[in-house]
């Protein structure tokens, strides 16, 4: 009978020959068992040995080398991104101001060539003394700044006294002259001041829009202080009297234009256009919006000289004048 050697191990039998267990790998010691008995034998779970260890330890090590390379990848990807958009976003905030500051230039520009083409109207109004001419140069003007009317609607002012006091002087020395058909000493006069002012006023405001017509109605209503831009409980209001004028090409709305004006008693008024109509909605629901709209018109008002060059005009149309 052949001997055989137990692992102390794990209790299985192997030849006298082996000299490490076939089961476990565990070195034998020859011979029986020492219990006189074998052992019974039991299911275990066999143990990485080190070289297996190892090589998980190096591979999770390698694991954490990636994930770590792989970590400051996207980490080096993200500063780079962020880099670019803040170029990106600086660019374009340069390229903004720039664009802007163009903007400004060229509207400096554009104001600077409109002053001079105000100043050279009122300069060719002097040359011409025709009424053409200082309408002209009135409109040139209402486009600028307030600030910047004053100087040269007072020289259109001064032009326009200058003119009529010619006339005057003409017309006097020739009504001196000829005593046998005495002429009268204004093409306005039996007119009351009123009629005058509101005539000539009219004519004015033809001028300025440059109508080509003469109008067939004219309808005055004299404003007491305090009066509403527009007629509505929200509206602002005038403070000082005022006068709205209203006339008419053919006596329909579309043919009609209606101002609101204040005397600067210097021979210049100041006005703002009226709305044909009031069809908008907010006009009656939207309070706030009525008062930005009314401030805003009272804002904007057009300064313009009333000149006497029109009296010929003027004469045509004064008897057509309905004051309310």
């Amino acid at each position: 009978m052949t001997q055989k050697s137990y692992c102390n191990n794990c209790g299985s039998s192997n030849t006298l020959e082996d000299s490490f267990c076939s089961e476990c790998g565990a070195p034998l010691n020859q011979g029986k068992p020492t219990t006189g008995e074998a052992k019974t034998i039991t299911n275990r779970r066999v143990n990485h040995s080190k070289p297996i260890k190892k090589i998980i330890g190096s591979i999770c090590v390698g694991l954490l080398v990636v994930a770590a390379g792989v970590t400051a990848v996207v980490i080096y990807h993200n500063e780079q991104t962020q880099s670019q958009e803040t170029t990106a976003h600086e660019k374009f905030l340069s390229s903004q101001a720039s664009q802007e500051k163009k903007q400004i230039s060229s509207s400096l520009s554009d104001y600077k060539k409109l002053q001079n083409l105000a100043i050279d109207s009122v300069d060719k109004a002097f040359n011409t003394k025709s009424s053409a001419d200082i309408s002209s140069a009135q409109d040139v003007i209402s486009k600028l700044r307030k600030s910047d009317q004053a100087a040269l609607s007072q020289r259109l002012k001064n032009l326009t006294d200058q003119i009529s006091k010619e006339d005057d002087q003409t017309i006097s020395s020739s009504s001196s002259s000829s005593k046998t058909n005495p002429q009268t000493s204004s093409l306005l006069s039996g007119y009351s001041d009123d009629q005058i002012e509101f005539a000539r006023v009219t004519e004015a405001i033809v001028a300025y829009y440059k109508y080509t017509y003469q109008p067939i109605s004219i309808s005055v209503t004299k404003n007491e202080a305090n009066h509403q831009v527009l007629p509505f409980d929200s509206s602002i209001v005038i403070p000082q009297e005022s006068v709205t004028l209203s006339f008419s090409s053919d006596n329909t709305m579309a043919g009609t234009t209606t101002i609101t004006y204040t005397s600067n008693h210097n021979g210049s008024i100041n006005f703002y256009h009226e709305p044909n109509h009031y069809q908008d909605d907010r006009y009656l629901s939207d309070p706030d919006w009525v008062r930005q709209q009314s401030q805003e018109m009272l804002n904007d008002m057009t300064t313009i000289v009333i000149p006497t060059s029109f009296d010929d005009k003027a004469s045509l149309i004064i008897s057509k004048i309905q004051i309310n």
